[in-house]
């Protein structure tokens, strides 16, 4: 039997700037014309720098990452695939992450500028006529991550940008994210968000509606927005390739009334897969930007991803496990019979280790006597797992529910009615959390929105 050879010594990683230290690197340059001379610099033994692996493509760059071994990413910005997700797992896999842009090779990267590149969140973007100095920026960039560093060819001004439509920047924002979750079968999560965004705008917020549902969601069908668009799936797309700024922003989302905005969801709940975790999450910035208030519909389930480094597949809760855990104010929708309870509180401590705040308003939806316990039963059972939550109770108004949703109305704009008032009672208690104005302003919206288009 042939002897057992020794497992080979690690790879020497760096750790700081000192000698006899070198930093591994992964190399894809899809052809491009400065590859020979990137692989001669970083294949120089007294560069402080080892070239792993040149890699075919942006998935075996991936692959290659994913094993743990490198330290820094360098890749041509012409390599397909090439988006803010991709540049995003590589971090997840301790990777940082330089691009060569070449003006030469794909002029219209040039015209995206500075800002598309840094939405990337690539760690330094190079010209080719820095090669001479790849090594050393290389060291550079795994010691430390700064803002990204762009080639003056990059550092284009507003006038030098592709030719856009007319529109007027919207000054940004610090708003304010809501989410209103609930456990699966809890009752009119979209009903309540609806709701909850119209209040806000009725009282002179500026507020967006999101609808980030991965399993399907219905805000357009009950707001009577008749687009095939999905203002989601566009802003998505914009994100992942760098492109999302305010007025694009601005442009995706529909205008219902001055001061009240919608982000429609999926077409299909099969495009769940269309939303990156990475460029959703910069949809939710632009959102917070845009808006005084953004409210999210989200889906009820928030099952984690694997933890295997090797399994790549995104999981289709990432969306909504994003919403909980960067939200300001979560609202839990829950029904009032057992077992509405009995999810209501599983919920409550599944979001623990999501988000260790916990919930902070649960909104008991379609309470009735019929179940066979009041008030003070329910808010004793939810404070047993959520004690400093607020509840709220809603009545089981399905008139009211129902001309709102025929006419393709909020309730705000439909005739007075007990669930009006109860959901004007649960848009108070939010803000005041929130610690934003409660009261009502003269910019209020209790007409027929005026839909655009």
């Amino acid at each position: 039997m042939p002897e057992e050879l020794p497992p080979p010594p690690p790879l020497p990683r760096s750790t700081g700037p000192g000698r006899g230290r070198v930093v591994p690197v992964l190399l894809a340059a899809g052809s491009a014309p400065w590859e020979a001379e990137a692989v001669a610099r970083l294949s120089d033994p007294g560069q402080g720098v080892l070239l792993l692996q040149r890699c075919l493509d942006l998935a075996d760059l991936l692959g290659a990452a994913a094993t743990g071994t490198a330290e820094v990413a360098l890749l041509a910005a012409e390599v397909r695939g090439l988006d803010a997700d991709s540049v995003a797992r590589l971090h997840h896999s301790g990777v940082r992450v330089v691009v060569v842009a070449d003006p030469r090779e794909e002029p219209s990267r040039a015209r995206l500028g500075a800002d598309a590149l840094r939405r990337l969140d690539v760690d330094l973007v190079l010209g080719p006529e820095d090669l001479g100095l790849v090594a050393a920026r290389v060291r550079e960039v795994a010691r430390e991550t700064a803002t990204p560093d762009v080639p003056d060819w990059l550092r284009t001004s507003a006038a030098d940008q592709p030719d856009e439509p007319d529109a007027v920047t919207p000054q940004p924002r610090d708003g304010k994210l809501v989410a209103v979750w609930g456990a699966g079968g809890a009752p009119g999560r979209t009903t309540l968000a609806v709701a909850l965004a119209a209040e806000a705008a009725h009282r002179g917020h500026a507020t967006l509606l999101v609808d980030a549902d991965p399993y399907g969601g219905a805000v357009a069908q009950q707001l009577a927005v008749l687009d095939e668009v999905s203002g989601l799936l566009g802003a998505a797309r914009l994100a992942n390739a760098g492109q999302l700024d305010l007025v694009r922003f601005a442009g995706l989302a529909r205008a219902l009334a001055p001061g009240f905005r919608v982000l429609t969801g999926l077409p299909r709940p099969g495009r769940w897969p269309e939303v990156r975790p990475a460029a959703f999450t910069e949809v939710l910035a632009a959102a917070r930007r845009l808006d005084d208030l953004v409210v999210v519909d989200t889906g009820a389930g928030i099952e984690a991803g694997s933890d295997d480094p090797f399994d790549a597949a995104p999981s289709r809760d990432e969306t909504t496990r994003t919403v909980l855990a960067e939200a300001d104010v979560v609202v839990l929708v829950a029904a009032p019979d057992p077992v509405g309870m009995q999810r209501a509180v599983r919920a409550v401590t599944d979001l623990a280790d999501l988000r260790p705040a916990g919930v902070d308003v649960v909104a008991v939806n379609r309470m009735r006597t019929s179940v066979g316990w009041d008030r003070r039963d329910v808010v004793g059972l939810l404070h047993r797992v959520a004690p400093s939550a607020l509840v709220v109770f809603l009545p089981d108004d399905v008139v009211a529910a129902d001309r709102a949703l025929v006419a393709g109305r909020t309730l705000v704009e439909s005739a007075d009615s007990a669930l009006r008032r109860a959901t004007a009672g649960l848009a108070t208690e939010v803000l005041g959390v929130l610690g934003l104005p409660a009261a009502p302003t003269v910019r209020g919206v209790r007409r027929r929105l005026r839909r655009t288009g």
